[in-house]
């Protein structure tokens, strides 16, 4: 720690990941090339979705798969899950550890409060706040969510949700 300064990984549930960066490609990312604007262009919702995951699966998804899995490597940096944040609670363990690290400056209890005051607030990436944000109907959004847990049970990222305690 020196400078006052440490690492902390955060890590998220792999199908709120797909379903928040299918939406994020759609809204903000300009196609890269002709491949890439063909399944932007399709007309069913469910269709672009398939089309997001043979275009970004080796390219982003994979990345962010092993990204998760490499952070298991520094066995004493933090790993915290998006949801926990998002509730302002954290494990036992982890909270232990944060508050070794956080003595000088409030601990535990200063960065859930720093958390809880910036939560929402605007950012280059907040969905909430992004024109162009596609809309779906319930159904296309359920129908591309049950796309979603299909995918990530029957591949590599069930085992990478698995390690952080997604099921």
């Amino acid at each position: 720690m020196d400078a006052n300064v440490f690492l902390l990984f955060v890590v998220r549930d792999l199908r709120d990941v797909l379903w928040s960066l299918f939406r994020f490609k759609l809204a903000v990312v300009d196609p890269l090339d002709d491949a890439d604007r063909r399944w932007r262009s399709c007309p069913l919702p469910v269709e672009r979705f398939m089309g997001f995951l043979v275009y970004y699966w080796s390219r982003d998804i994979l990345h962010i798969a092993n990204c998760f899995r490499a952070f298991l490597a520094f066995g004493d940096v933090p790993v915290l899950r998006y949801e926990d944040l998002l509730a302002g609670a954290l494990p036992e363990p982890t909270e232990c550890q944060l508050e070794e690290r956080l003595q000088g400056c409030g601990g535990v209890a200063a960065f859930l409060a720093a958390l809880a005051a910036a939560r929402d607030a605007p950012t280059s990436t907040l969905s909430r706040a992004l024109p162009g944000m596609p809309v779906f109907t319930a159904d296309e959004e359920r129908q591309i969510r049950r796309l979603i847990h299909a995918l990530v049970a029957g591949t590599c990222l069930a085992e990478v949700n698995a390690l952080f305690g997604y099921h």
